[in-house]
């Protein structure tokens, strides 16, 4: 219980030391983290003051510090025993009773400043410190324009085809420099509204206004709280604002007179445009009718010369149409000299049955005419004179039986010549007649298939003359052949006349030919 009380009063004592401490106050200068301005040259002033309580407080000292951008916090200053110590006591100096003045103000003035107060309480050995801190600026330079005062323009007012809104753009300059710290400006609308800049243009501030927009008076100024605008002299005309009357419904005509004005410049410009096209077109479609002229009568002239093809061609046809009727015409000769052949090789066929016949009695009137010379040799020894002159009667049957044997023989190979001649006259007719398929599907070899056709018309007639002439030998050798057998036969009749009996001359056929036989049996 003792423990609590005696707490309880240490709390209580804590508290009153606490609002003994805070007896103090401040009594002007600048507030803590304010921002002051100071022109190149000029005086920068902290007039900070402090107020003790009525129960015996006192400053034991005051301290003043700076720290400059990016650097670490310096003493610059400090008051004790009521001595005032500076490290610049030229430019630095004391402003009761806790301020502070810099004189002559450079740039590398500028940067945070502070104060630090010790105080030292009443019948108390506890001590108490308060601050304040404040950042100077040094302007080096002051804003400047073109002509040392500042201006109000208008742009253009900007319809948005979308929204169908109208832009206004007002425009505050034009700045040369705007000094350091930079300044900036500030706007007053007709109903007393202040606005900032809605962007800056290189030198210039713009406001922007949209619709709707209001009309009347606008001004611009420089910002009172810039550094750089503090630095300008009294009478300077940039302190001045500039003003500029907005009359709304003139801008709004002015603007849709220049919408219009755009518009036919645009519509004069499309229409150059289309009347140029035109004339390139007229100039293209021109061009196209003379190249329509020029393929027109190439085309013409492709028509005459397919006409004359066409009349070439027809003309062909018909020479083909005739070729075809000739080479029919050819081929009907072909097959009826042909079947002709044929007839007289069927005619020599049977000639050569009907020889065959003849010499086959030939044969047994021989060995009838052997059987008798040998009887009549041994009945009558006194025919040996006869049997003379039937030797020489047979040796000349022999020497004609011999003949007979070699015209055989050229008959046959006539025969087989015949023979290979037909093969070749019906692989003649059948290629005739491939061909003439060809020429009637191939018009354009047509000139060299006639002269091919020309050439095998040609080679069939002398073909044709050759089996002709085969013809006539195998007639004449047939004739000969039918004379030579007629003389056998009046020769056997004369040694019938001499013998008696018959005398048959053996003929036979070996490997094709025909041949005598005098003593055959």
């Amino acid at each position: 219980m003792t423990s609590t009380r005696f707490g309880m009063i240490g709390v209580v004592l804590f508290v009153v030391a606490l609002s003994e401490l805070k007896a103090y106050q401040w009594d002007g200068g600048p507030e803590d983290k304010a921002k002051i301005t100071a022109c190149l040259g000029g005086r920068a002033s902290f007039p900070w003051s402090i107020v003790t309580g009525h129960d015996g407080e006192t400053i034991l000292n005051l301290d003043w510090w700076f720290q400059a951008p990016d650097k670490k916090k310096t003493q610059i200053a400090t008051y004790e025993s009521k001595h005032f110590y500076a490290t610049d006591d030229v430019r630095v100096g004391f402003l009761p009773n806790a301020g502070l003045s810099i004189r002559f103000a450079r740039p590398r003035d500028s940067g945070n400043y502070s104060v630090q107060v010790e105080i030292q309480q009443a019948n108390s050995s506890l001590n108490s410190s308060v601050s304040r801190t404040v950042t100077l600026f040094v302007s080096d330079r002051p804003p400047a324009t073109q002509d040392g005062a500042l201006y109000v323009t208008l742009s253009d007012a900007v319809r948005d085809d979308v929204t169908e809104d109208w832009t206004l753009q007002l425009n505050c300059g034009q700045f040369v420099d705007l000094g350091y710290p930079p300044v900036d400006v500030v706007w007053k609308t007709p109903s007393g509204e202040v606005r900032k800049s809605s962007y800056q243009d290189n030198d210039t501030f713009v406001l922007s206004l949209s619709s709707p927009v209001q009309g009347g008076n606008y001004s611009c100024h420089l910002s009172p709280f810039a550094p750089a605008a503090r630095c300008l002299t009294a009478t300077s005309p940039l302190k001045a604002p500039a003003h500029l009357y907005v009359d709304v419904r003139l801008l709004y005509l002015e603007a849709r007179q220049r919408e219009l004005e755009q518009a036919n410049e645009y519509q004069e410009n499309l229409l150059q445009h289309q009347a140029m096209q035109i004339l390139q077109h007229n100039g293209i479609m021109a061009n196209m009718v003379q190249v329509n002229k020029d393929q027109a009568m190439q085309i013409s002239q492709q028509n005459g010369t397919i006409e004359d093809m066409v009349q070439v061609n027809k003309d062909q046809a018909m020479q083909i149409s005739q070729l075809n009727g000739t080479i029919q015409d050819m081929v009907q000769v072909n097959k009826d000299q042909a079947n002709l052949l044929q007839h007289q090789t069927m005619q020599i066929s049977q000639q050569n049955g009907t020889i065959q016949d003849m010499v086959q009695g030939n044969k047994d009137q021989a060995n009838l005419l052997q059987r008798q010379t040998m009887q009549i040799s041994q009945q009558n020894g006194t025919m040996g004179e006869m049997k003379a002159e039937l030797v020489e009667v047979m040796q000349a049957n022999k020497d004609q039986a011999n003949l007979l044997q070699h015209q055989t023989m050229q008959i046959s190979q006539q025969n087989g010549t015949m023979g290979e001649m037909k093969a070749e006259l019906v692989e003649v007719m059948q290629a005739n007649k491939d061909q003439a398929m060809q020429i009637s599907q191939q018009n354009g070899t047509i000139e060299d298939m006639v002269q091919v056709n020309k050439d095998q018309a040609m080679q069939i007639s002398q073909l044709n003359g050759t089996i002709q002439d085969m013809v006539q030998v195998n007639k004449d050798q047939a004739n000969l052949l039918q004379h030579q057998t007629m003389q056998i036969s009046q020769q056997n009749g004369t040694i019938q006349e001499h013998t008696g009996d018959t005398v048959t001359v053996p003929l036979r056929f070996v490997s094709g030919a025909l041949t005598l036989c005098i003593w055959c049996k």
